[in-house]
């Protein structure tokens, strides 16, 4: 039976086969790609915004089409808007408190 020395011992070997040191791996600096400040965040704050705007059209357009003026659709949108609501305002409360 192994003692636990020798299991440490498997185990260290083992994991510097499969788990390699991070110096085989040069590290990258998010501070070198881009410096995150809060004009930044509202920036990337408005492209979710304009992405959110075009897919709310889409989704309101196909509810409304074909979704036949059903119960289940006007629960779908009203689920849809509060969570929406919920998380855009999340966000820029985040960015605010940034």
């Amino acid at each position: 039976m192994y003692s636990f020395y020798a299991v440490a011992i498997i185990y260290r070997q083992i994991s510097k086969i499969f788990m390699p040191s991070q110096e085989l791996f040069p590290q990258i600096s998010f501070s070198a790609i881009a410096t995150i400040t809060r004009s930044n965040l509202l920036v990337i704050f408005g492209v979710v915004l304009v992405v959110f705007i075009f897919f709310t059209a889409v989704f309101l357009f196909h509810w409304r089409t074909y979704g036949g003026g059903n119960k289940y659709i006007f629960m779908a949108e009203v689920i849809y808007w509060a969570i929406s609501l919920f998380l855009l305002m999340s966000m820029i409360i985040t960015i605010m408190l940034y």
